[in-house]
């Protein structure tokens, strides 16, 4: 069994001390977990230093009380961190909250620009004051990684013991046993988590019992939000807005999604060759993209993400009642150096209302500060974006007036692509596509048949068509032998 960092009343104290005394990571210390931690940090000093100092008083009757509250403390702490780490380790936890941070010394690096040259130079002075306050918050944040509730249920078997309250003893199963807590977090957990996050998470944890460390691994980090901002999206390359709030989009990306689309119009080389220049630092119109459904252009915009986010792409899906939201999140999001991409996805208007004039406020700039790190891409069904009249009069009395709104807000996107209806040729050359690049071994030509089938009996011949009968192509040949019938008796 390893040795236990905190063997004295005066180390219980001198950490829950020390934790009220961080500066730049000080907003860790509000969390609702670490509260509970510092609450019990404290609980246990005190009763360890009265057991120290008294040991006879152990036993009376008004100090019978204590290692209860100490249970109860240790429990809620324990189901508190349940909650949002299944596996139950406190390190992985901690190590996860500290990357997702979003203080002055994350910030400051996340508004440094990647690049060189005088304008790229930060103010050495402010570097130096936060880069010596994250050292030594780290120094006290890998001591409080440490704690293990295995030690902690020790002391409180010693504890129930002192006071003759052996009956208590059966609630301690509850709590793990000393050295039991992993160190990696549960998958899950970590699902839609870029891989320099990973990456840097496992570096922290695997030196969690090596003193310094932590703090020896500044540069790392400091490097780290340079690249990759601070905050959620720091660690999460996807996001959505949704009633004020940015909430990650807990799924992973796969590294080769755009290479597994079928490039039949030239769209998505366009679309790749204006992201590249964005994420470089050119210039880049806000992109419209309209179609049929089914033609791929969400799928577009999502699949080219994996392919730079780990050069600072980030892209935020925005639902339309979430337009005027943006008026808090555009100035947060100008100051960093990552590049961000908001999805306006499958727009529809039914008429000039509040939010197609937000949408035209923040193409034209107005609706807040928008920086040239942040670009719009929209999706419509819809080439105008908003509705014909569906009255014969109105249209006739303003026929004009209309046209000229619906074709303001498409205007003011500077690069328009448009996804059409595949011809059958293409739509079969996307069937072998996706067929050879997911292994299929079978039949071409049988499967092309089978794919026409499929797509008369949808009346489409959408990329989208394409993909699900692949999908339930592949699917039939991966189900169990003893599925079929010619494997049953």
């Amino acid at each position: 069994m390893r040795p236990s960092p905190f063997q004295s009343a005066q180390a219980w104290r001198r950490l829950a001390v020390a934790l009220d005394c961080l500066t730049v990571y000080r907003q860790l210390s509000e969390l609702a977990v670490v509260k509970q931690l510092r609450q019990l940090l404290s609980q246990l000093a005190e009763l360890l230093s009265e057991a120290e100092a008294r040991p006879e008083q152990t036993r009376d009757r008004d100090r019978a009380q204590e290692p209860v509250t100490l249970l109860k403390l240790a429990s809620v702490f324990y189901a508190d961190l349940l909650q949002e780490e299944p596996s139950g380790s406190w390190p992985a936890w901690l190590v996860r909250q500290l990357l997702l941070q979003e203080n002055p010394f994350t910030a400051y690096l996340a508004a440094e620009p990647p690049s060189s040259g005088p304008a790229a130079q930060p103010d050495p002075y402010t570097a130096a004051v936060l880069a010596d306050q994250a050292m030594a918050d780290l120094g006290v944040l890998q001591d409080l990684a440490q704690v293990d509730l295995g030690d902690i249920r020790l002391l409180l078997r010693q504890l129930l013991i002192a006071s003759n309250q052996e009956w208590l003893l059966p609630l301690l199963q509850r709590l793990p046993e000393p050295d039991s807590a992993r160190l990696l977090p549960t998958p899950s957990v970590n699902a839609g988590v870029l891989p320099e996050a990973c990456a840097l998470q496992q570096q922290l944890l695997s030196g969690i019992a090596q003193p310094g460390s932590w703090a020896a691994a500044l540069r790392q980090l400091q490097q780290f939000h340079r690249t990759q901002g601070a905050g959620l999206t720091a660690c999460y390359p996807a996001l959505s807005l949704r009633q004020g709030q940015l909430a990650p989009l807990r799924r992973d990306l796969p590294p080769a999604a755009f290479d597994l689309l079928y490039d039949y119009s030239g769209n998505l080389s366009r679309l790749d060759q204006t992201i590249a220049g964005f994420v470089r630092g050119d210039f880049a119109h806000d992109i419209l993209l309209t179609g049929p459904r089914g033609s791929g252009k969400s799928s577009a915009v999502r699949a080219v993400l994996p392919r730079y986010a780990g050069q600072g792409l980030r892209l935020i899906e925005v639902s339309p009642e979430a337009l005027e939201q943006l008026n808090t999140w555009l100035p947060r999001l100008s100051r960093q150096a990552q590049h961000f991409i908001l999805l306006l996805d499958d727009l529809s208007f039914s008429d000039a209302g509040p939010e197609y004039h937000q949408l035209k406020r923040l193409l034209e700039g107005g609706l807040a500060e928008r920086g040239s790190n942040i670009l719009i891409c929209a999706t419509s069904n819809r080439r105008h974006l908003l509705a014909e009249s569906g009255d014969p009069e109105s249209s006739a009395r303003f026929a004009e007036d209309e046209r000229d709104e619906r074709l303001s807000l498409a205007d003011r996107f500077g690069l328009h692509l448009t996804f059409r209806q595949p011809l059958q040729s293409e739509y079969l050359a996307i069937i072998r596509y996706l067929a050879v690049s997911r292994g299929f071994a079978g039949s071409l030509e049988q499967l092309q048949q089978e794919a026409l089938v499929w797509s008369n009996r949808r009346a489409s011949r959408s990329p989208r068509i394409a993909r699900q009968f692949i999908d339930d192509r592949l699917g039939q040949e991966q189900l169990p032998a003893a599925a079929s019938p010619e494997a049953r008796p």
